[in-house]
């Protein structure tokens, strides 16, 4: 960090929190559930680290705010924030559906679902989805594919089945229960590093299936919506001093 941007980041700082006090929000509590490596930890108890967490831990230290991570099932985490018990997630995409109660930040992690093989098959080479027609193909329940890819399983009729983990999935792919499986590919490199023997056993297609851009949300009747401009001014001083993709990297 140059001396003039460490001078431009204190201002802003001052500037940022003297704003932040008058809204009057002490503590904002986030949900999700268990996503590696963004978000660690378990079920029914808070986050215990990832490179979101981390993010959102010093966005919310900067702007002296307590912050709150709690992991729940996707159903549940989705639940809570609607009906406004909880006030935002950690990291999602966006969608019409949630357009209607939430509030999102500025994109701050990139990923693209990536189609994954065996290795001993080869990648699939495809260009459109009809070519995806011959393979039976593993999802993940309760994963946001894009409304583009969602689409495309319908009018293409893609053969697909779905499984509770990426995890679980990559094992169906292994033992020849499905042909492919689409998978971000910070996820699936995240779960090679998990279970070392995965790594020489897939490979995936040069095309992505999807490209994303991932972003935290709040309710927007929570007070804590508010926030959402200091938010984004702490994300976007995060990303242009390289904080952000330092973090990534620590987690890969």
């Amino acid at each position: 960090m140059t001396s003039l941007f460490r001078l431009f980041f204190i201002i802003a700082m001052i500037g940022t929190i003297t704003s932040v006090r008058a809204i009057d929000v002490g503590k904002v509590v986030l949900s999700e559930d268990p996503w590696p490596p963004y978000i660690l930890g378990e079920e029914g108890f808070s986050a215990t680290g990832g490179s979101v967490v981390d993010i959102l831990n010093i966005v919310f230290s900067n702007l002296d705010i307590d912050l709150e991570m709690n992991l729940y099932p996707w159903t549940r985490s989705l639940r809570l924030v609607k009906g406004g018990q909880e006030d935002g997630h950690m990291l999602l995409i966006k969608t019409p559906e949630w357009d209607q109660y939430m509030v999102y930040s500025i994109p701050f992690i990139e990923d693209r679902y990536l189609l994954w093989t065996r290795t001993s098959d080869g990648p699939i080479e495809w260009q459109t989805y009809d070519d995806l027609k011959p393979f039976f193909i593993a999802l993940t329940e309760n994963y946001s594919y894009t409304e583009g890819v969602e689409r495309a399983i319908k009018a293409h009729k893609l053969n697909v089945t779905y499984a509770r983990s990426d995890e679980i999935n990559f094992r169906l792919l292994s033992g020849g229960r499905v042909d492919a499986f689409i998978c971000l590919e910070s996820v699936a490199l995240s779960l090679f590093k998990k279970n070392p023997e995965f790594k020489k056993r897939f490979v995936a297609s040069d095309n992505a299936i999807a490209e994303l851009a991932l972003m935290m949300s709040l309710n927007k009747n929570s007070a804590a919506s508010k926030l959402m401009p200091a938010i984004n001014q702490q994300l976007e001083m995060l990303k242009n001093s390289g904080e952000i993709q330092k973090i990534i990297k620590q987690y890969r």
